[in-house]
């Protein structure tokens, strides 16, 4: 495995890659913003990376989207849940988690609920089954923020294909600067709407990603399951023959 040919197409919109995943370049993509871009945009990105594949972890898209190459939507549990064109609600809702402490513990139990609940299982494995399936062209994985689910099925994608944990977590935190610029926005947009600062201050470690948020994904597995492995096979049904398909396809 080289490292030099794992790339991550995070940002499609401004073209920005970095040493993430994935795998063999334009066979799998990962985008941050996609379902934000117009027609043109979308259409033009799909081209230029060969995309034929895409799998939505957001929202059913498929009536608004035709125009695009085959949409899977295999919608996960989204940790933001927030509408920030409500601020009257979204005001609310960052009042419920009175201190940073208390943001970044409800953002940890989401990890895990994506991780570990039924559900969020099921719908792993119809991804990672999807996943193993050759495809000319690349697959997109995209979802309405890019920053947790996104990076929670590349992080699991990566690791099964044998990559270090250490880099995985490294290259998740690269998020942040990626989303840096968009944060800064988001808070001098609400700064203006009077939302209070305590609140603001919360947003970071809602729209961003965290040491402590990724390290979860392992330990939580490793607790539960006793090891990656048996996770990979018990929960993703991932066997030998399994993550040599994906190797095949994504190396």
């Amino acid at each position: 495995m080289s490292i030099e040919n794992i790339f991550y197409i995070r940002d499609l919109c401004h073209d920005a890659t970095v040493s993430y995943p994935i795998i063999k370049p334009f066979k799998a993509l990962c985008s941050a913003n996609f379902l934000g871009l117009n027609k043109q945009e979308q259409l033009k990105l799909c081209q230029s990376y060969r995309i034929q594949r895409i799998i939505n972890l957001d929202h059913d898209i498929h009536r608004a989207h035709e125009y695009l190459p085959l949409i899977i939507d295999i919608e996960l549990f989204d940790p933001i849940d927030l509408d920030l064109n409500d601020i009257s609600n979204l005001s609310t809702k960052l009042c419920t988690w009175p201190t940073i402490i208390d943001t970044k513990a409800k953002m940890i139990a989401d990890y895990e609920k994506i991780l570990l609940s039924t559900k969020s299982i099921t719908q792993l494995q119809q991804i990672f089954a999807i996943m193993k399936q050759e495809c000319e062209g690349a697959t997109l994985i995209t979802s309405r923020y890019g920053i947790h689910r996104t990076s929670i099925v590349a992080a699991l994608l990566l690791e099964a294909l044998g990559l270090d944990h250490k880099f995985i977590i490294n290259s998740y935190l690269q998020c942040n600067h990626e989303h840096h610029q968009k944060l800064n926005e988001l808070i001098r947009y609400l700064g203006k709407n009077n939302i209070p600062i305590e609140n603001i201050q919360k947003l970071p470690y809602i729209f961003g990603t965290d040491l402590t948020y990724i390290s979860t994904v392992f330990s939580s597995i490793e607790k539960q399951y006793q090891s990656i492995a048996n996770y990979r096979l018990q929960a993703l049904k991932l066997d030998d023959n399994s993550i040599l398909q994906l190797k095949d396809i994504y190396l």
